[in-house]
């Protein structure tokens, strides 16, 4: 009996240790040297970058946003992608309850966060719209090479009753250059 209840408390107490950190999808950098994990409570998040192997930390991000800890590790909520030679990652985090933003971020020397521009407002300049409506998304599909990573910008702008849905994708360099891949799509919103 006492070895059961012993057993129980061992797992439980096992499980609220490693409950305050979740391994991200996609986590892991190309060449597998170093990984990303969701750490945190409630209301505050990090981004631990470790080295695969030692489990060390070599830097973190802080992630808080509008989705608390665990629900910010969520797809929905957050996406990371690896540049494949393993020297960038692309980080998207849902900042409100109706927006994700995207940073570029790099580990080579040290974990440092890359300068680039604001995408949705270089969406609505392209559309010709001062602002949103009500929702923006910023979604990073895939690596085009070592230095771009393509991403899909979608959002709403305008006024009603004349608010546009808009979709497209454009291409970023870790330098900071962003170029349309094609022209924006727009749609009216119904309702």
């Amino acid at each position: 009996m006492h070895y059961m209840r012993f057993l129980l408390c061992f797992l439980v107490l096992s499980s609220l240790a490693w409950a305050d950190r979740i391994p991200m999808a996609n986590g892991k950098s190309p060449n597998g040297k170093l990984c990303l994990a969701m750490t945190g409570s409630g209301s505050e998040a990090h981004l631990e970058i470790s080295d695969a192997k030692t489990k060390s930390v070599i830097g973190s991000i802080d992630v808080s946003s509008y989705a608390v800890f665990p629900f910010v590790a969520n797809p929905d909520n957050t996406v990371c992608l690896w540049a494949p030679d393993s020297t960038h990652f692309i980080l998207m985090v849902r900042s409100t309850k109706r927006t994700w933003d995207v940073s570029i971020y790099s580990v080579q020397p040290r974990v440092r966060k890359l300068p680039i521009p604001d995408l949705t407002a270089f969406a609505l300049a392209a559309l010709h719209e001062e602002s949103n409506f009500r929702w923006s998304r910023e979604t990073p599909l895939q690596w085009h090479d070592a230095t771009h990573v393509i991403l899909r910008l979608e959002g709403d702008c305008g006024t009603p009753p004349n608010v546009l849905l808009y979709s497209g994708e454009v291409s970023v360099c870790i330098d900071g250059k962003v170029t349309l891949k094609a022209p924006f799509k727009t749609e009216k919103e119904e309702g």
